[in-house]
C-alpha cells in the first residue's frame, strides 16, 4: 500500500482550469494526428515522384546527347555543303566577271548608237518645235470659234426658251378661254 501511496504523492494533483484545457484539447489532437499521416502520405508521394523526375531526367539526357550527335554530324554535312558551295561561288564569279566584260563592250557599240540617234534627234527638236508653233496658232483659231459658238448657242438657247414659253402661253390662253 505504500506504493500506491508514493504514487500519488508523486503526481501532483491538477488543478480543474487544467483539467478543462486537456479535455477540450483532446479532440483537437486527433485532428493534428491526421494532418500528420497526411503530411507524411504528401511526402511519400513526392518520394516518389522525385525518383519518377530523376528517371525522366536521365532519359532527357540520353536524348539530348543523341540529339548533340545528331546535331555534330548534321553541322559536319553543312560545313562539306559550304565548302562545294564556297568553289561553285569563285567559278560562278569568274563567269559573272567575263559576262561583265562582253556587256561593257556591248555597251560602248549601244553608246556610239546613241550619238547617232541624238544627232538625228537634234533635226527632229528643231521641226518639233515647228509643229509645237502652229498647233499654238491653230489653238487660238479654235478658242475664238468656240467663242463665237457659244455666244451664237446661247442666243439659240434663249429663242427656243422664249418659243417654249410662248407655246405654254397659248395652250393656257387656250384652256381658260381668254382669246
Amino acid at each position: 500500500m505504500e506504493e500506491t501511496d508514493r504514487s500519488n504523492e508523486t503526481k501532483p494533483a491538477l488543478p480543474r482550469e487544467w483539467e478543462m484545457i486537456v479535455t477540450a484539447f483532446m479532440p483537437n489532437l486527433k485532428m493534428i494526428e491526421n494532418r500528420f499521416d497526411r503530411i507524411d502520405i504528401d511526402i511519400r508521394d513526392l518520394h516518389v515522384g522525385q525518383k519518377d523526375i530523376s528517371s525522366r531526367m536521365n532519359l532527357l539526357e540520353k536524348r539530348m546527347d543523341l540529339f548533340e550527335t545528331q546535331v555534330d554530324k548534321r553541322f559536319e554535312q553543312v560545313d562539306k555543303r559550304f565548302e562545294q558551295l564556297t568553289g561553285e561561288l569563285r567559278d560562278f564569279k569568274a563567269d559573272v566577271k567575263w559576262r561583265f566584260e562582253q556587256v561593257d563592250k556591248r555597251f560602248e557599240q549601244v553608246d556610239k548608237r546613241f550619238e547617232q540617234v541624238d544627232k538625228r534627234f537634234e533635226g527632229i527638236d528643231h521641226r518639233l518645235e515647228q509643229i509645237v508653233a502652229s498647233i499654238d496658232r491653230l489653238g487660238d483659231k479654235i478658242d475664238a470659234r468656240d467663242a463665237r459658238q457659244r455666244s451664237f448657242t446661247l442666243r439659240m438657247f434663249g429663242i427656243a426658251i422664249t418659243i417654249s414659253f410662248l407655246g405654254v402661253l397659248g395652250v393656257l390662253v387656250k384652256t381658260f378661254g381668254l382669246h
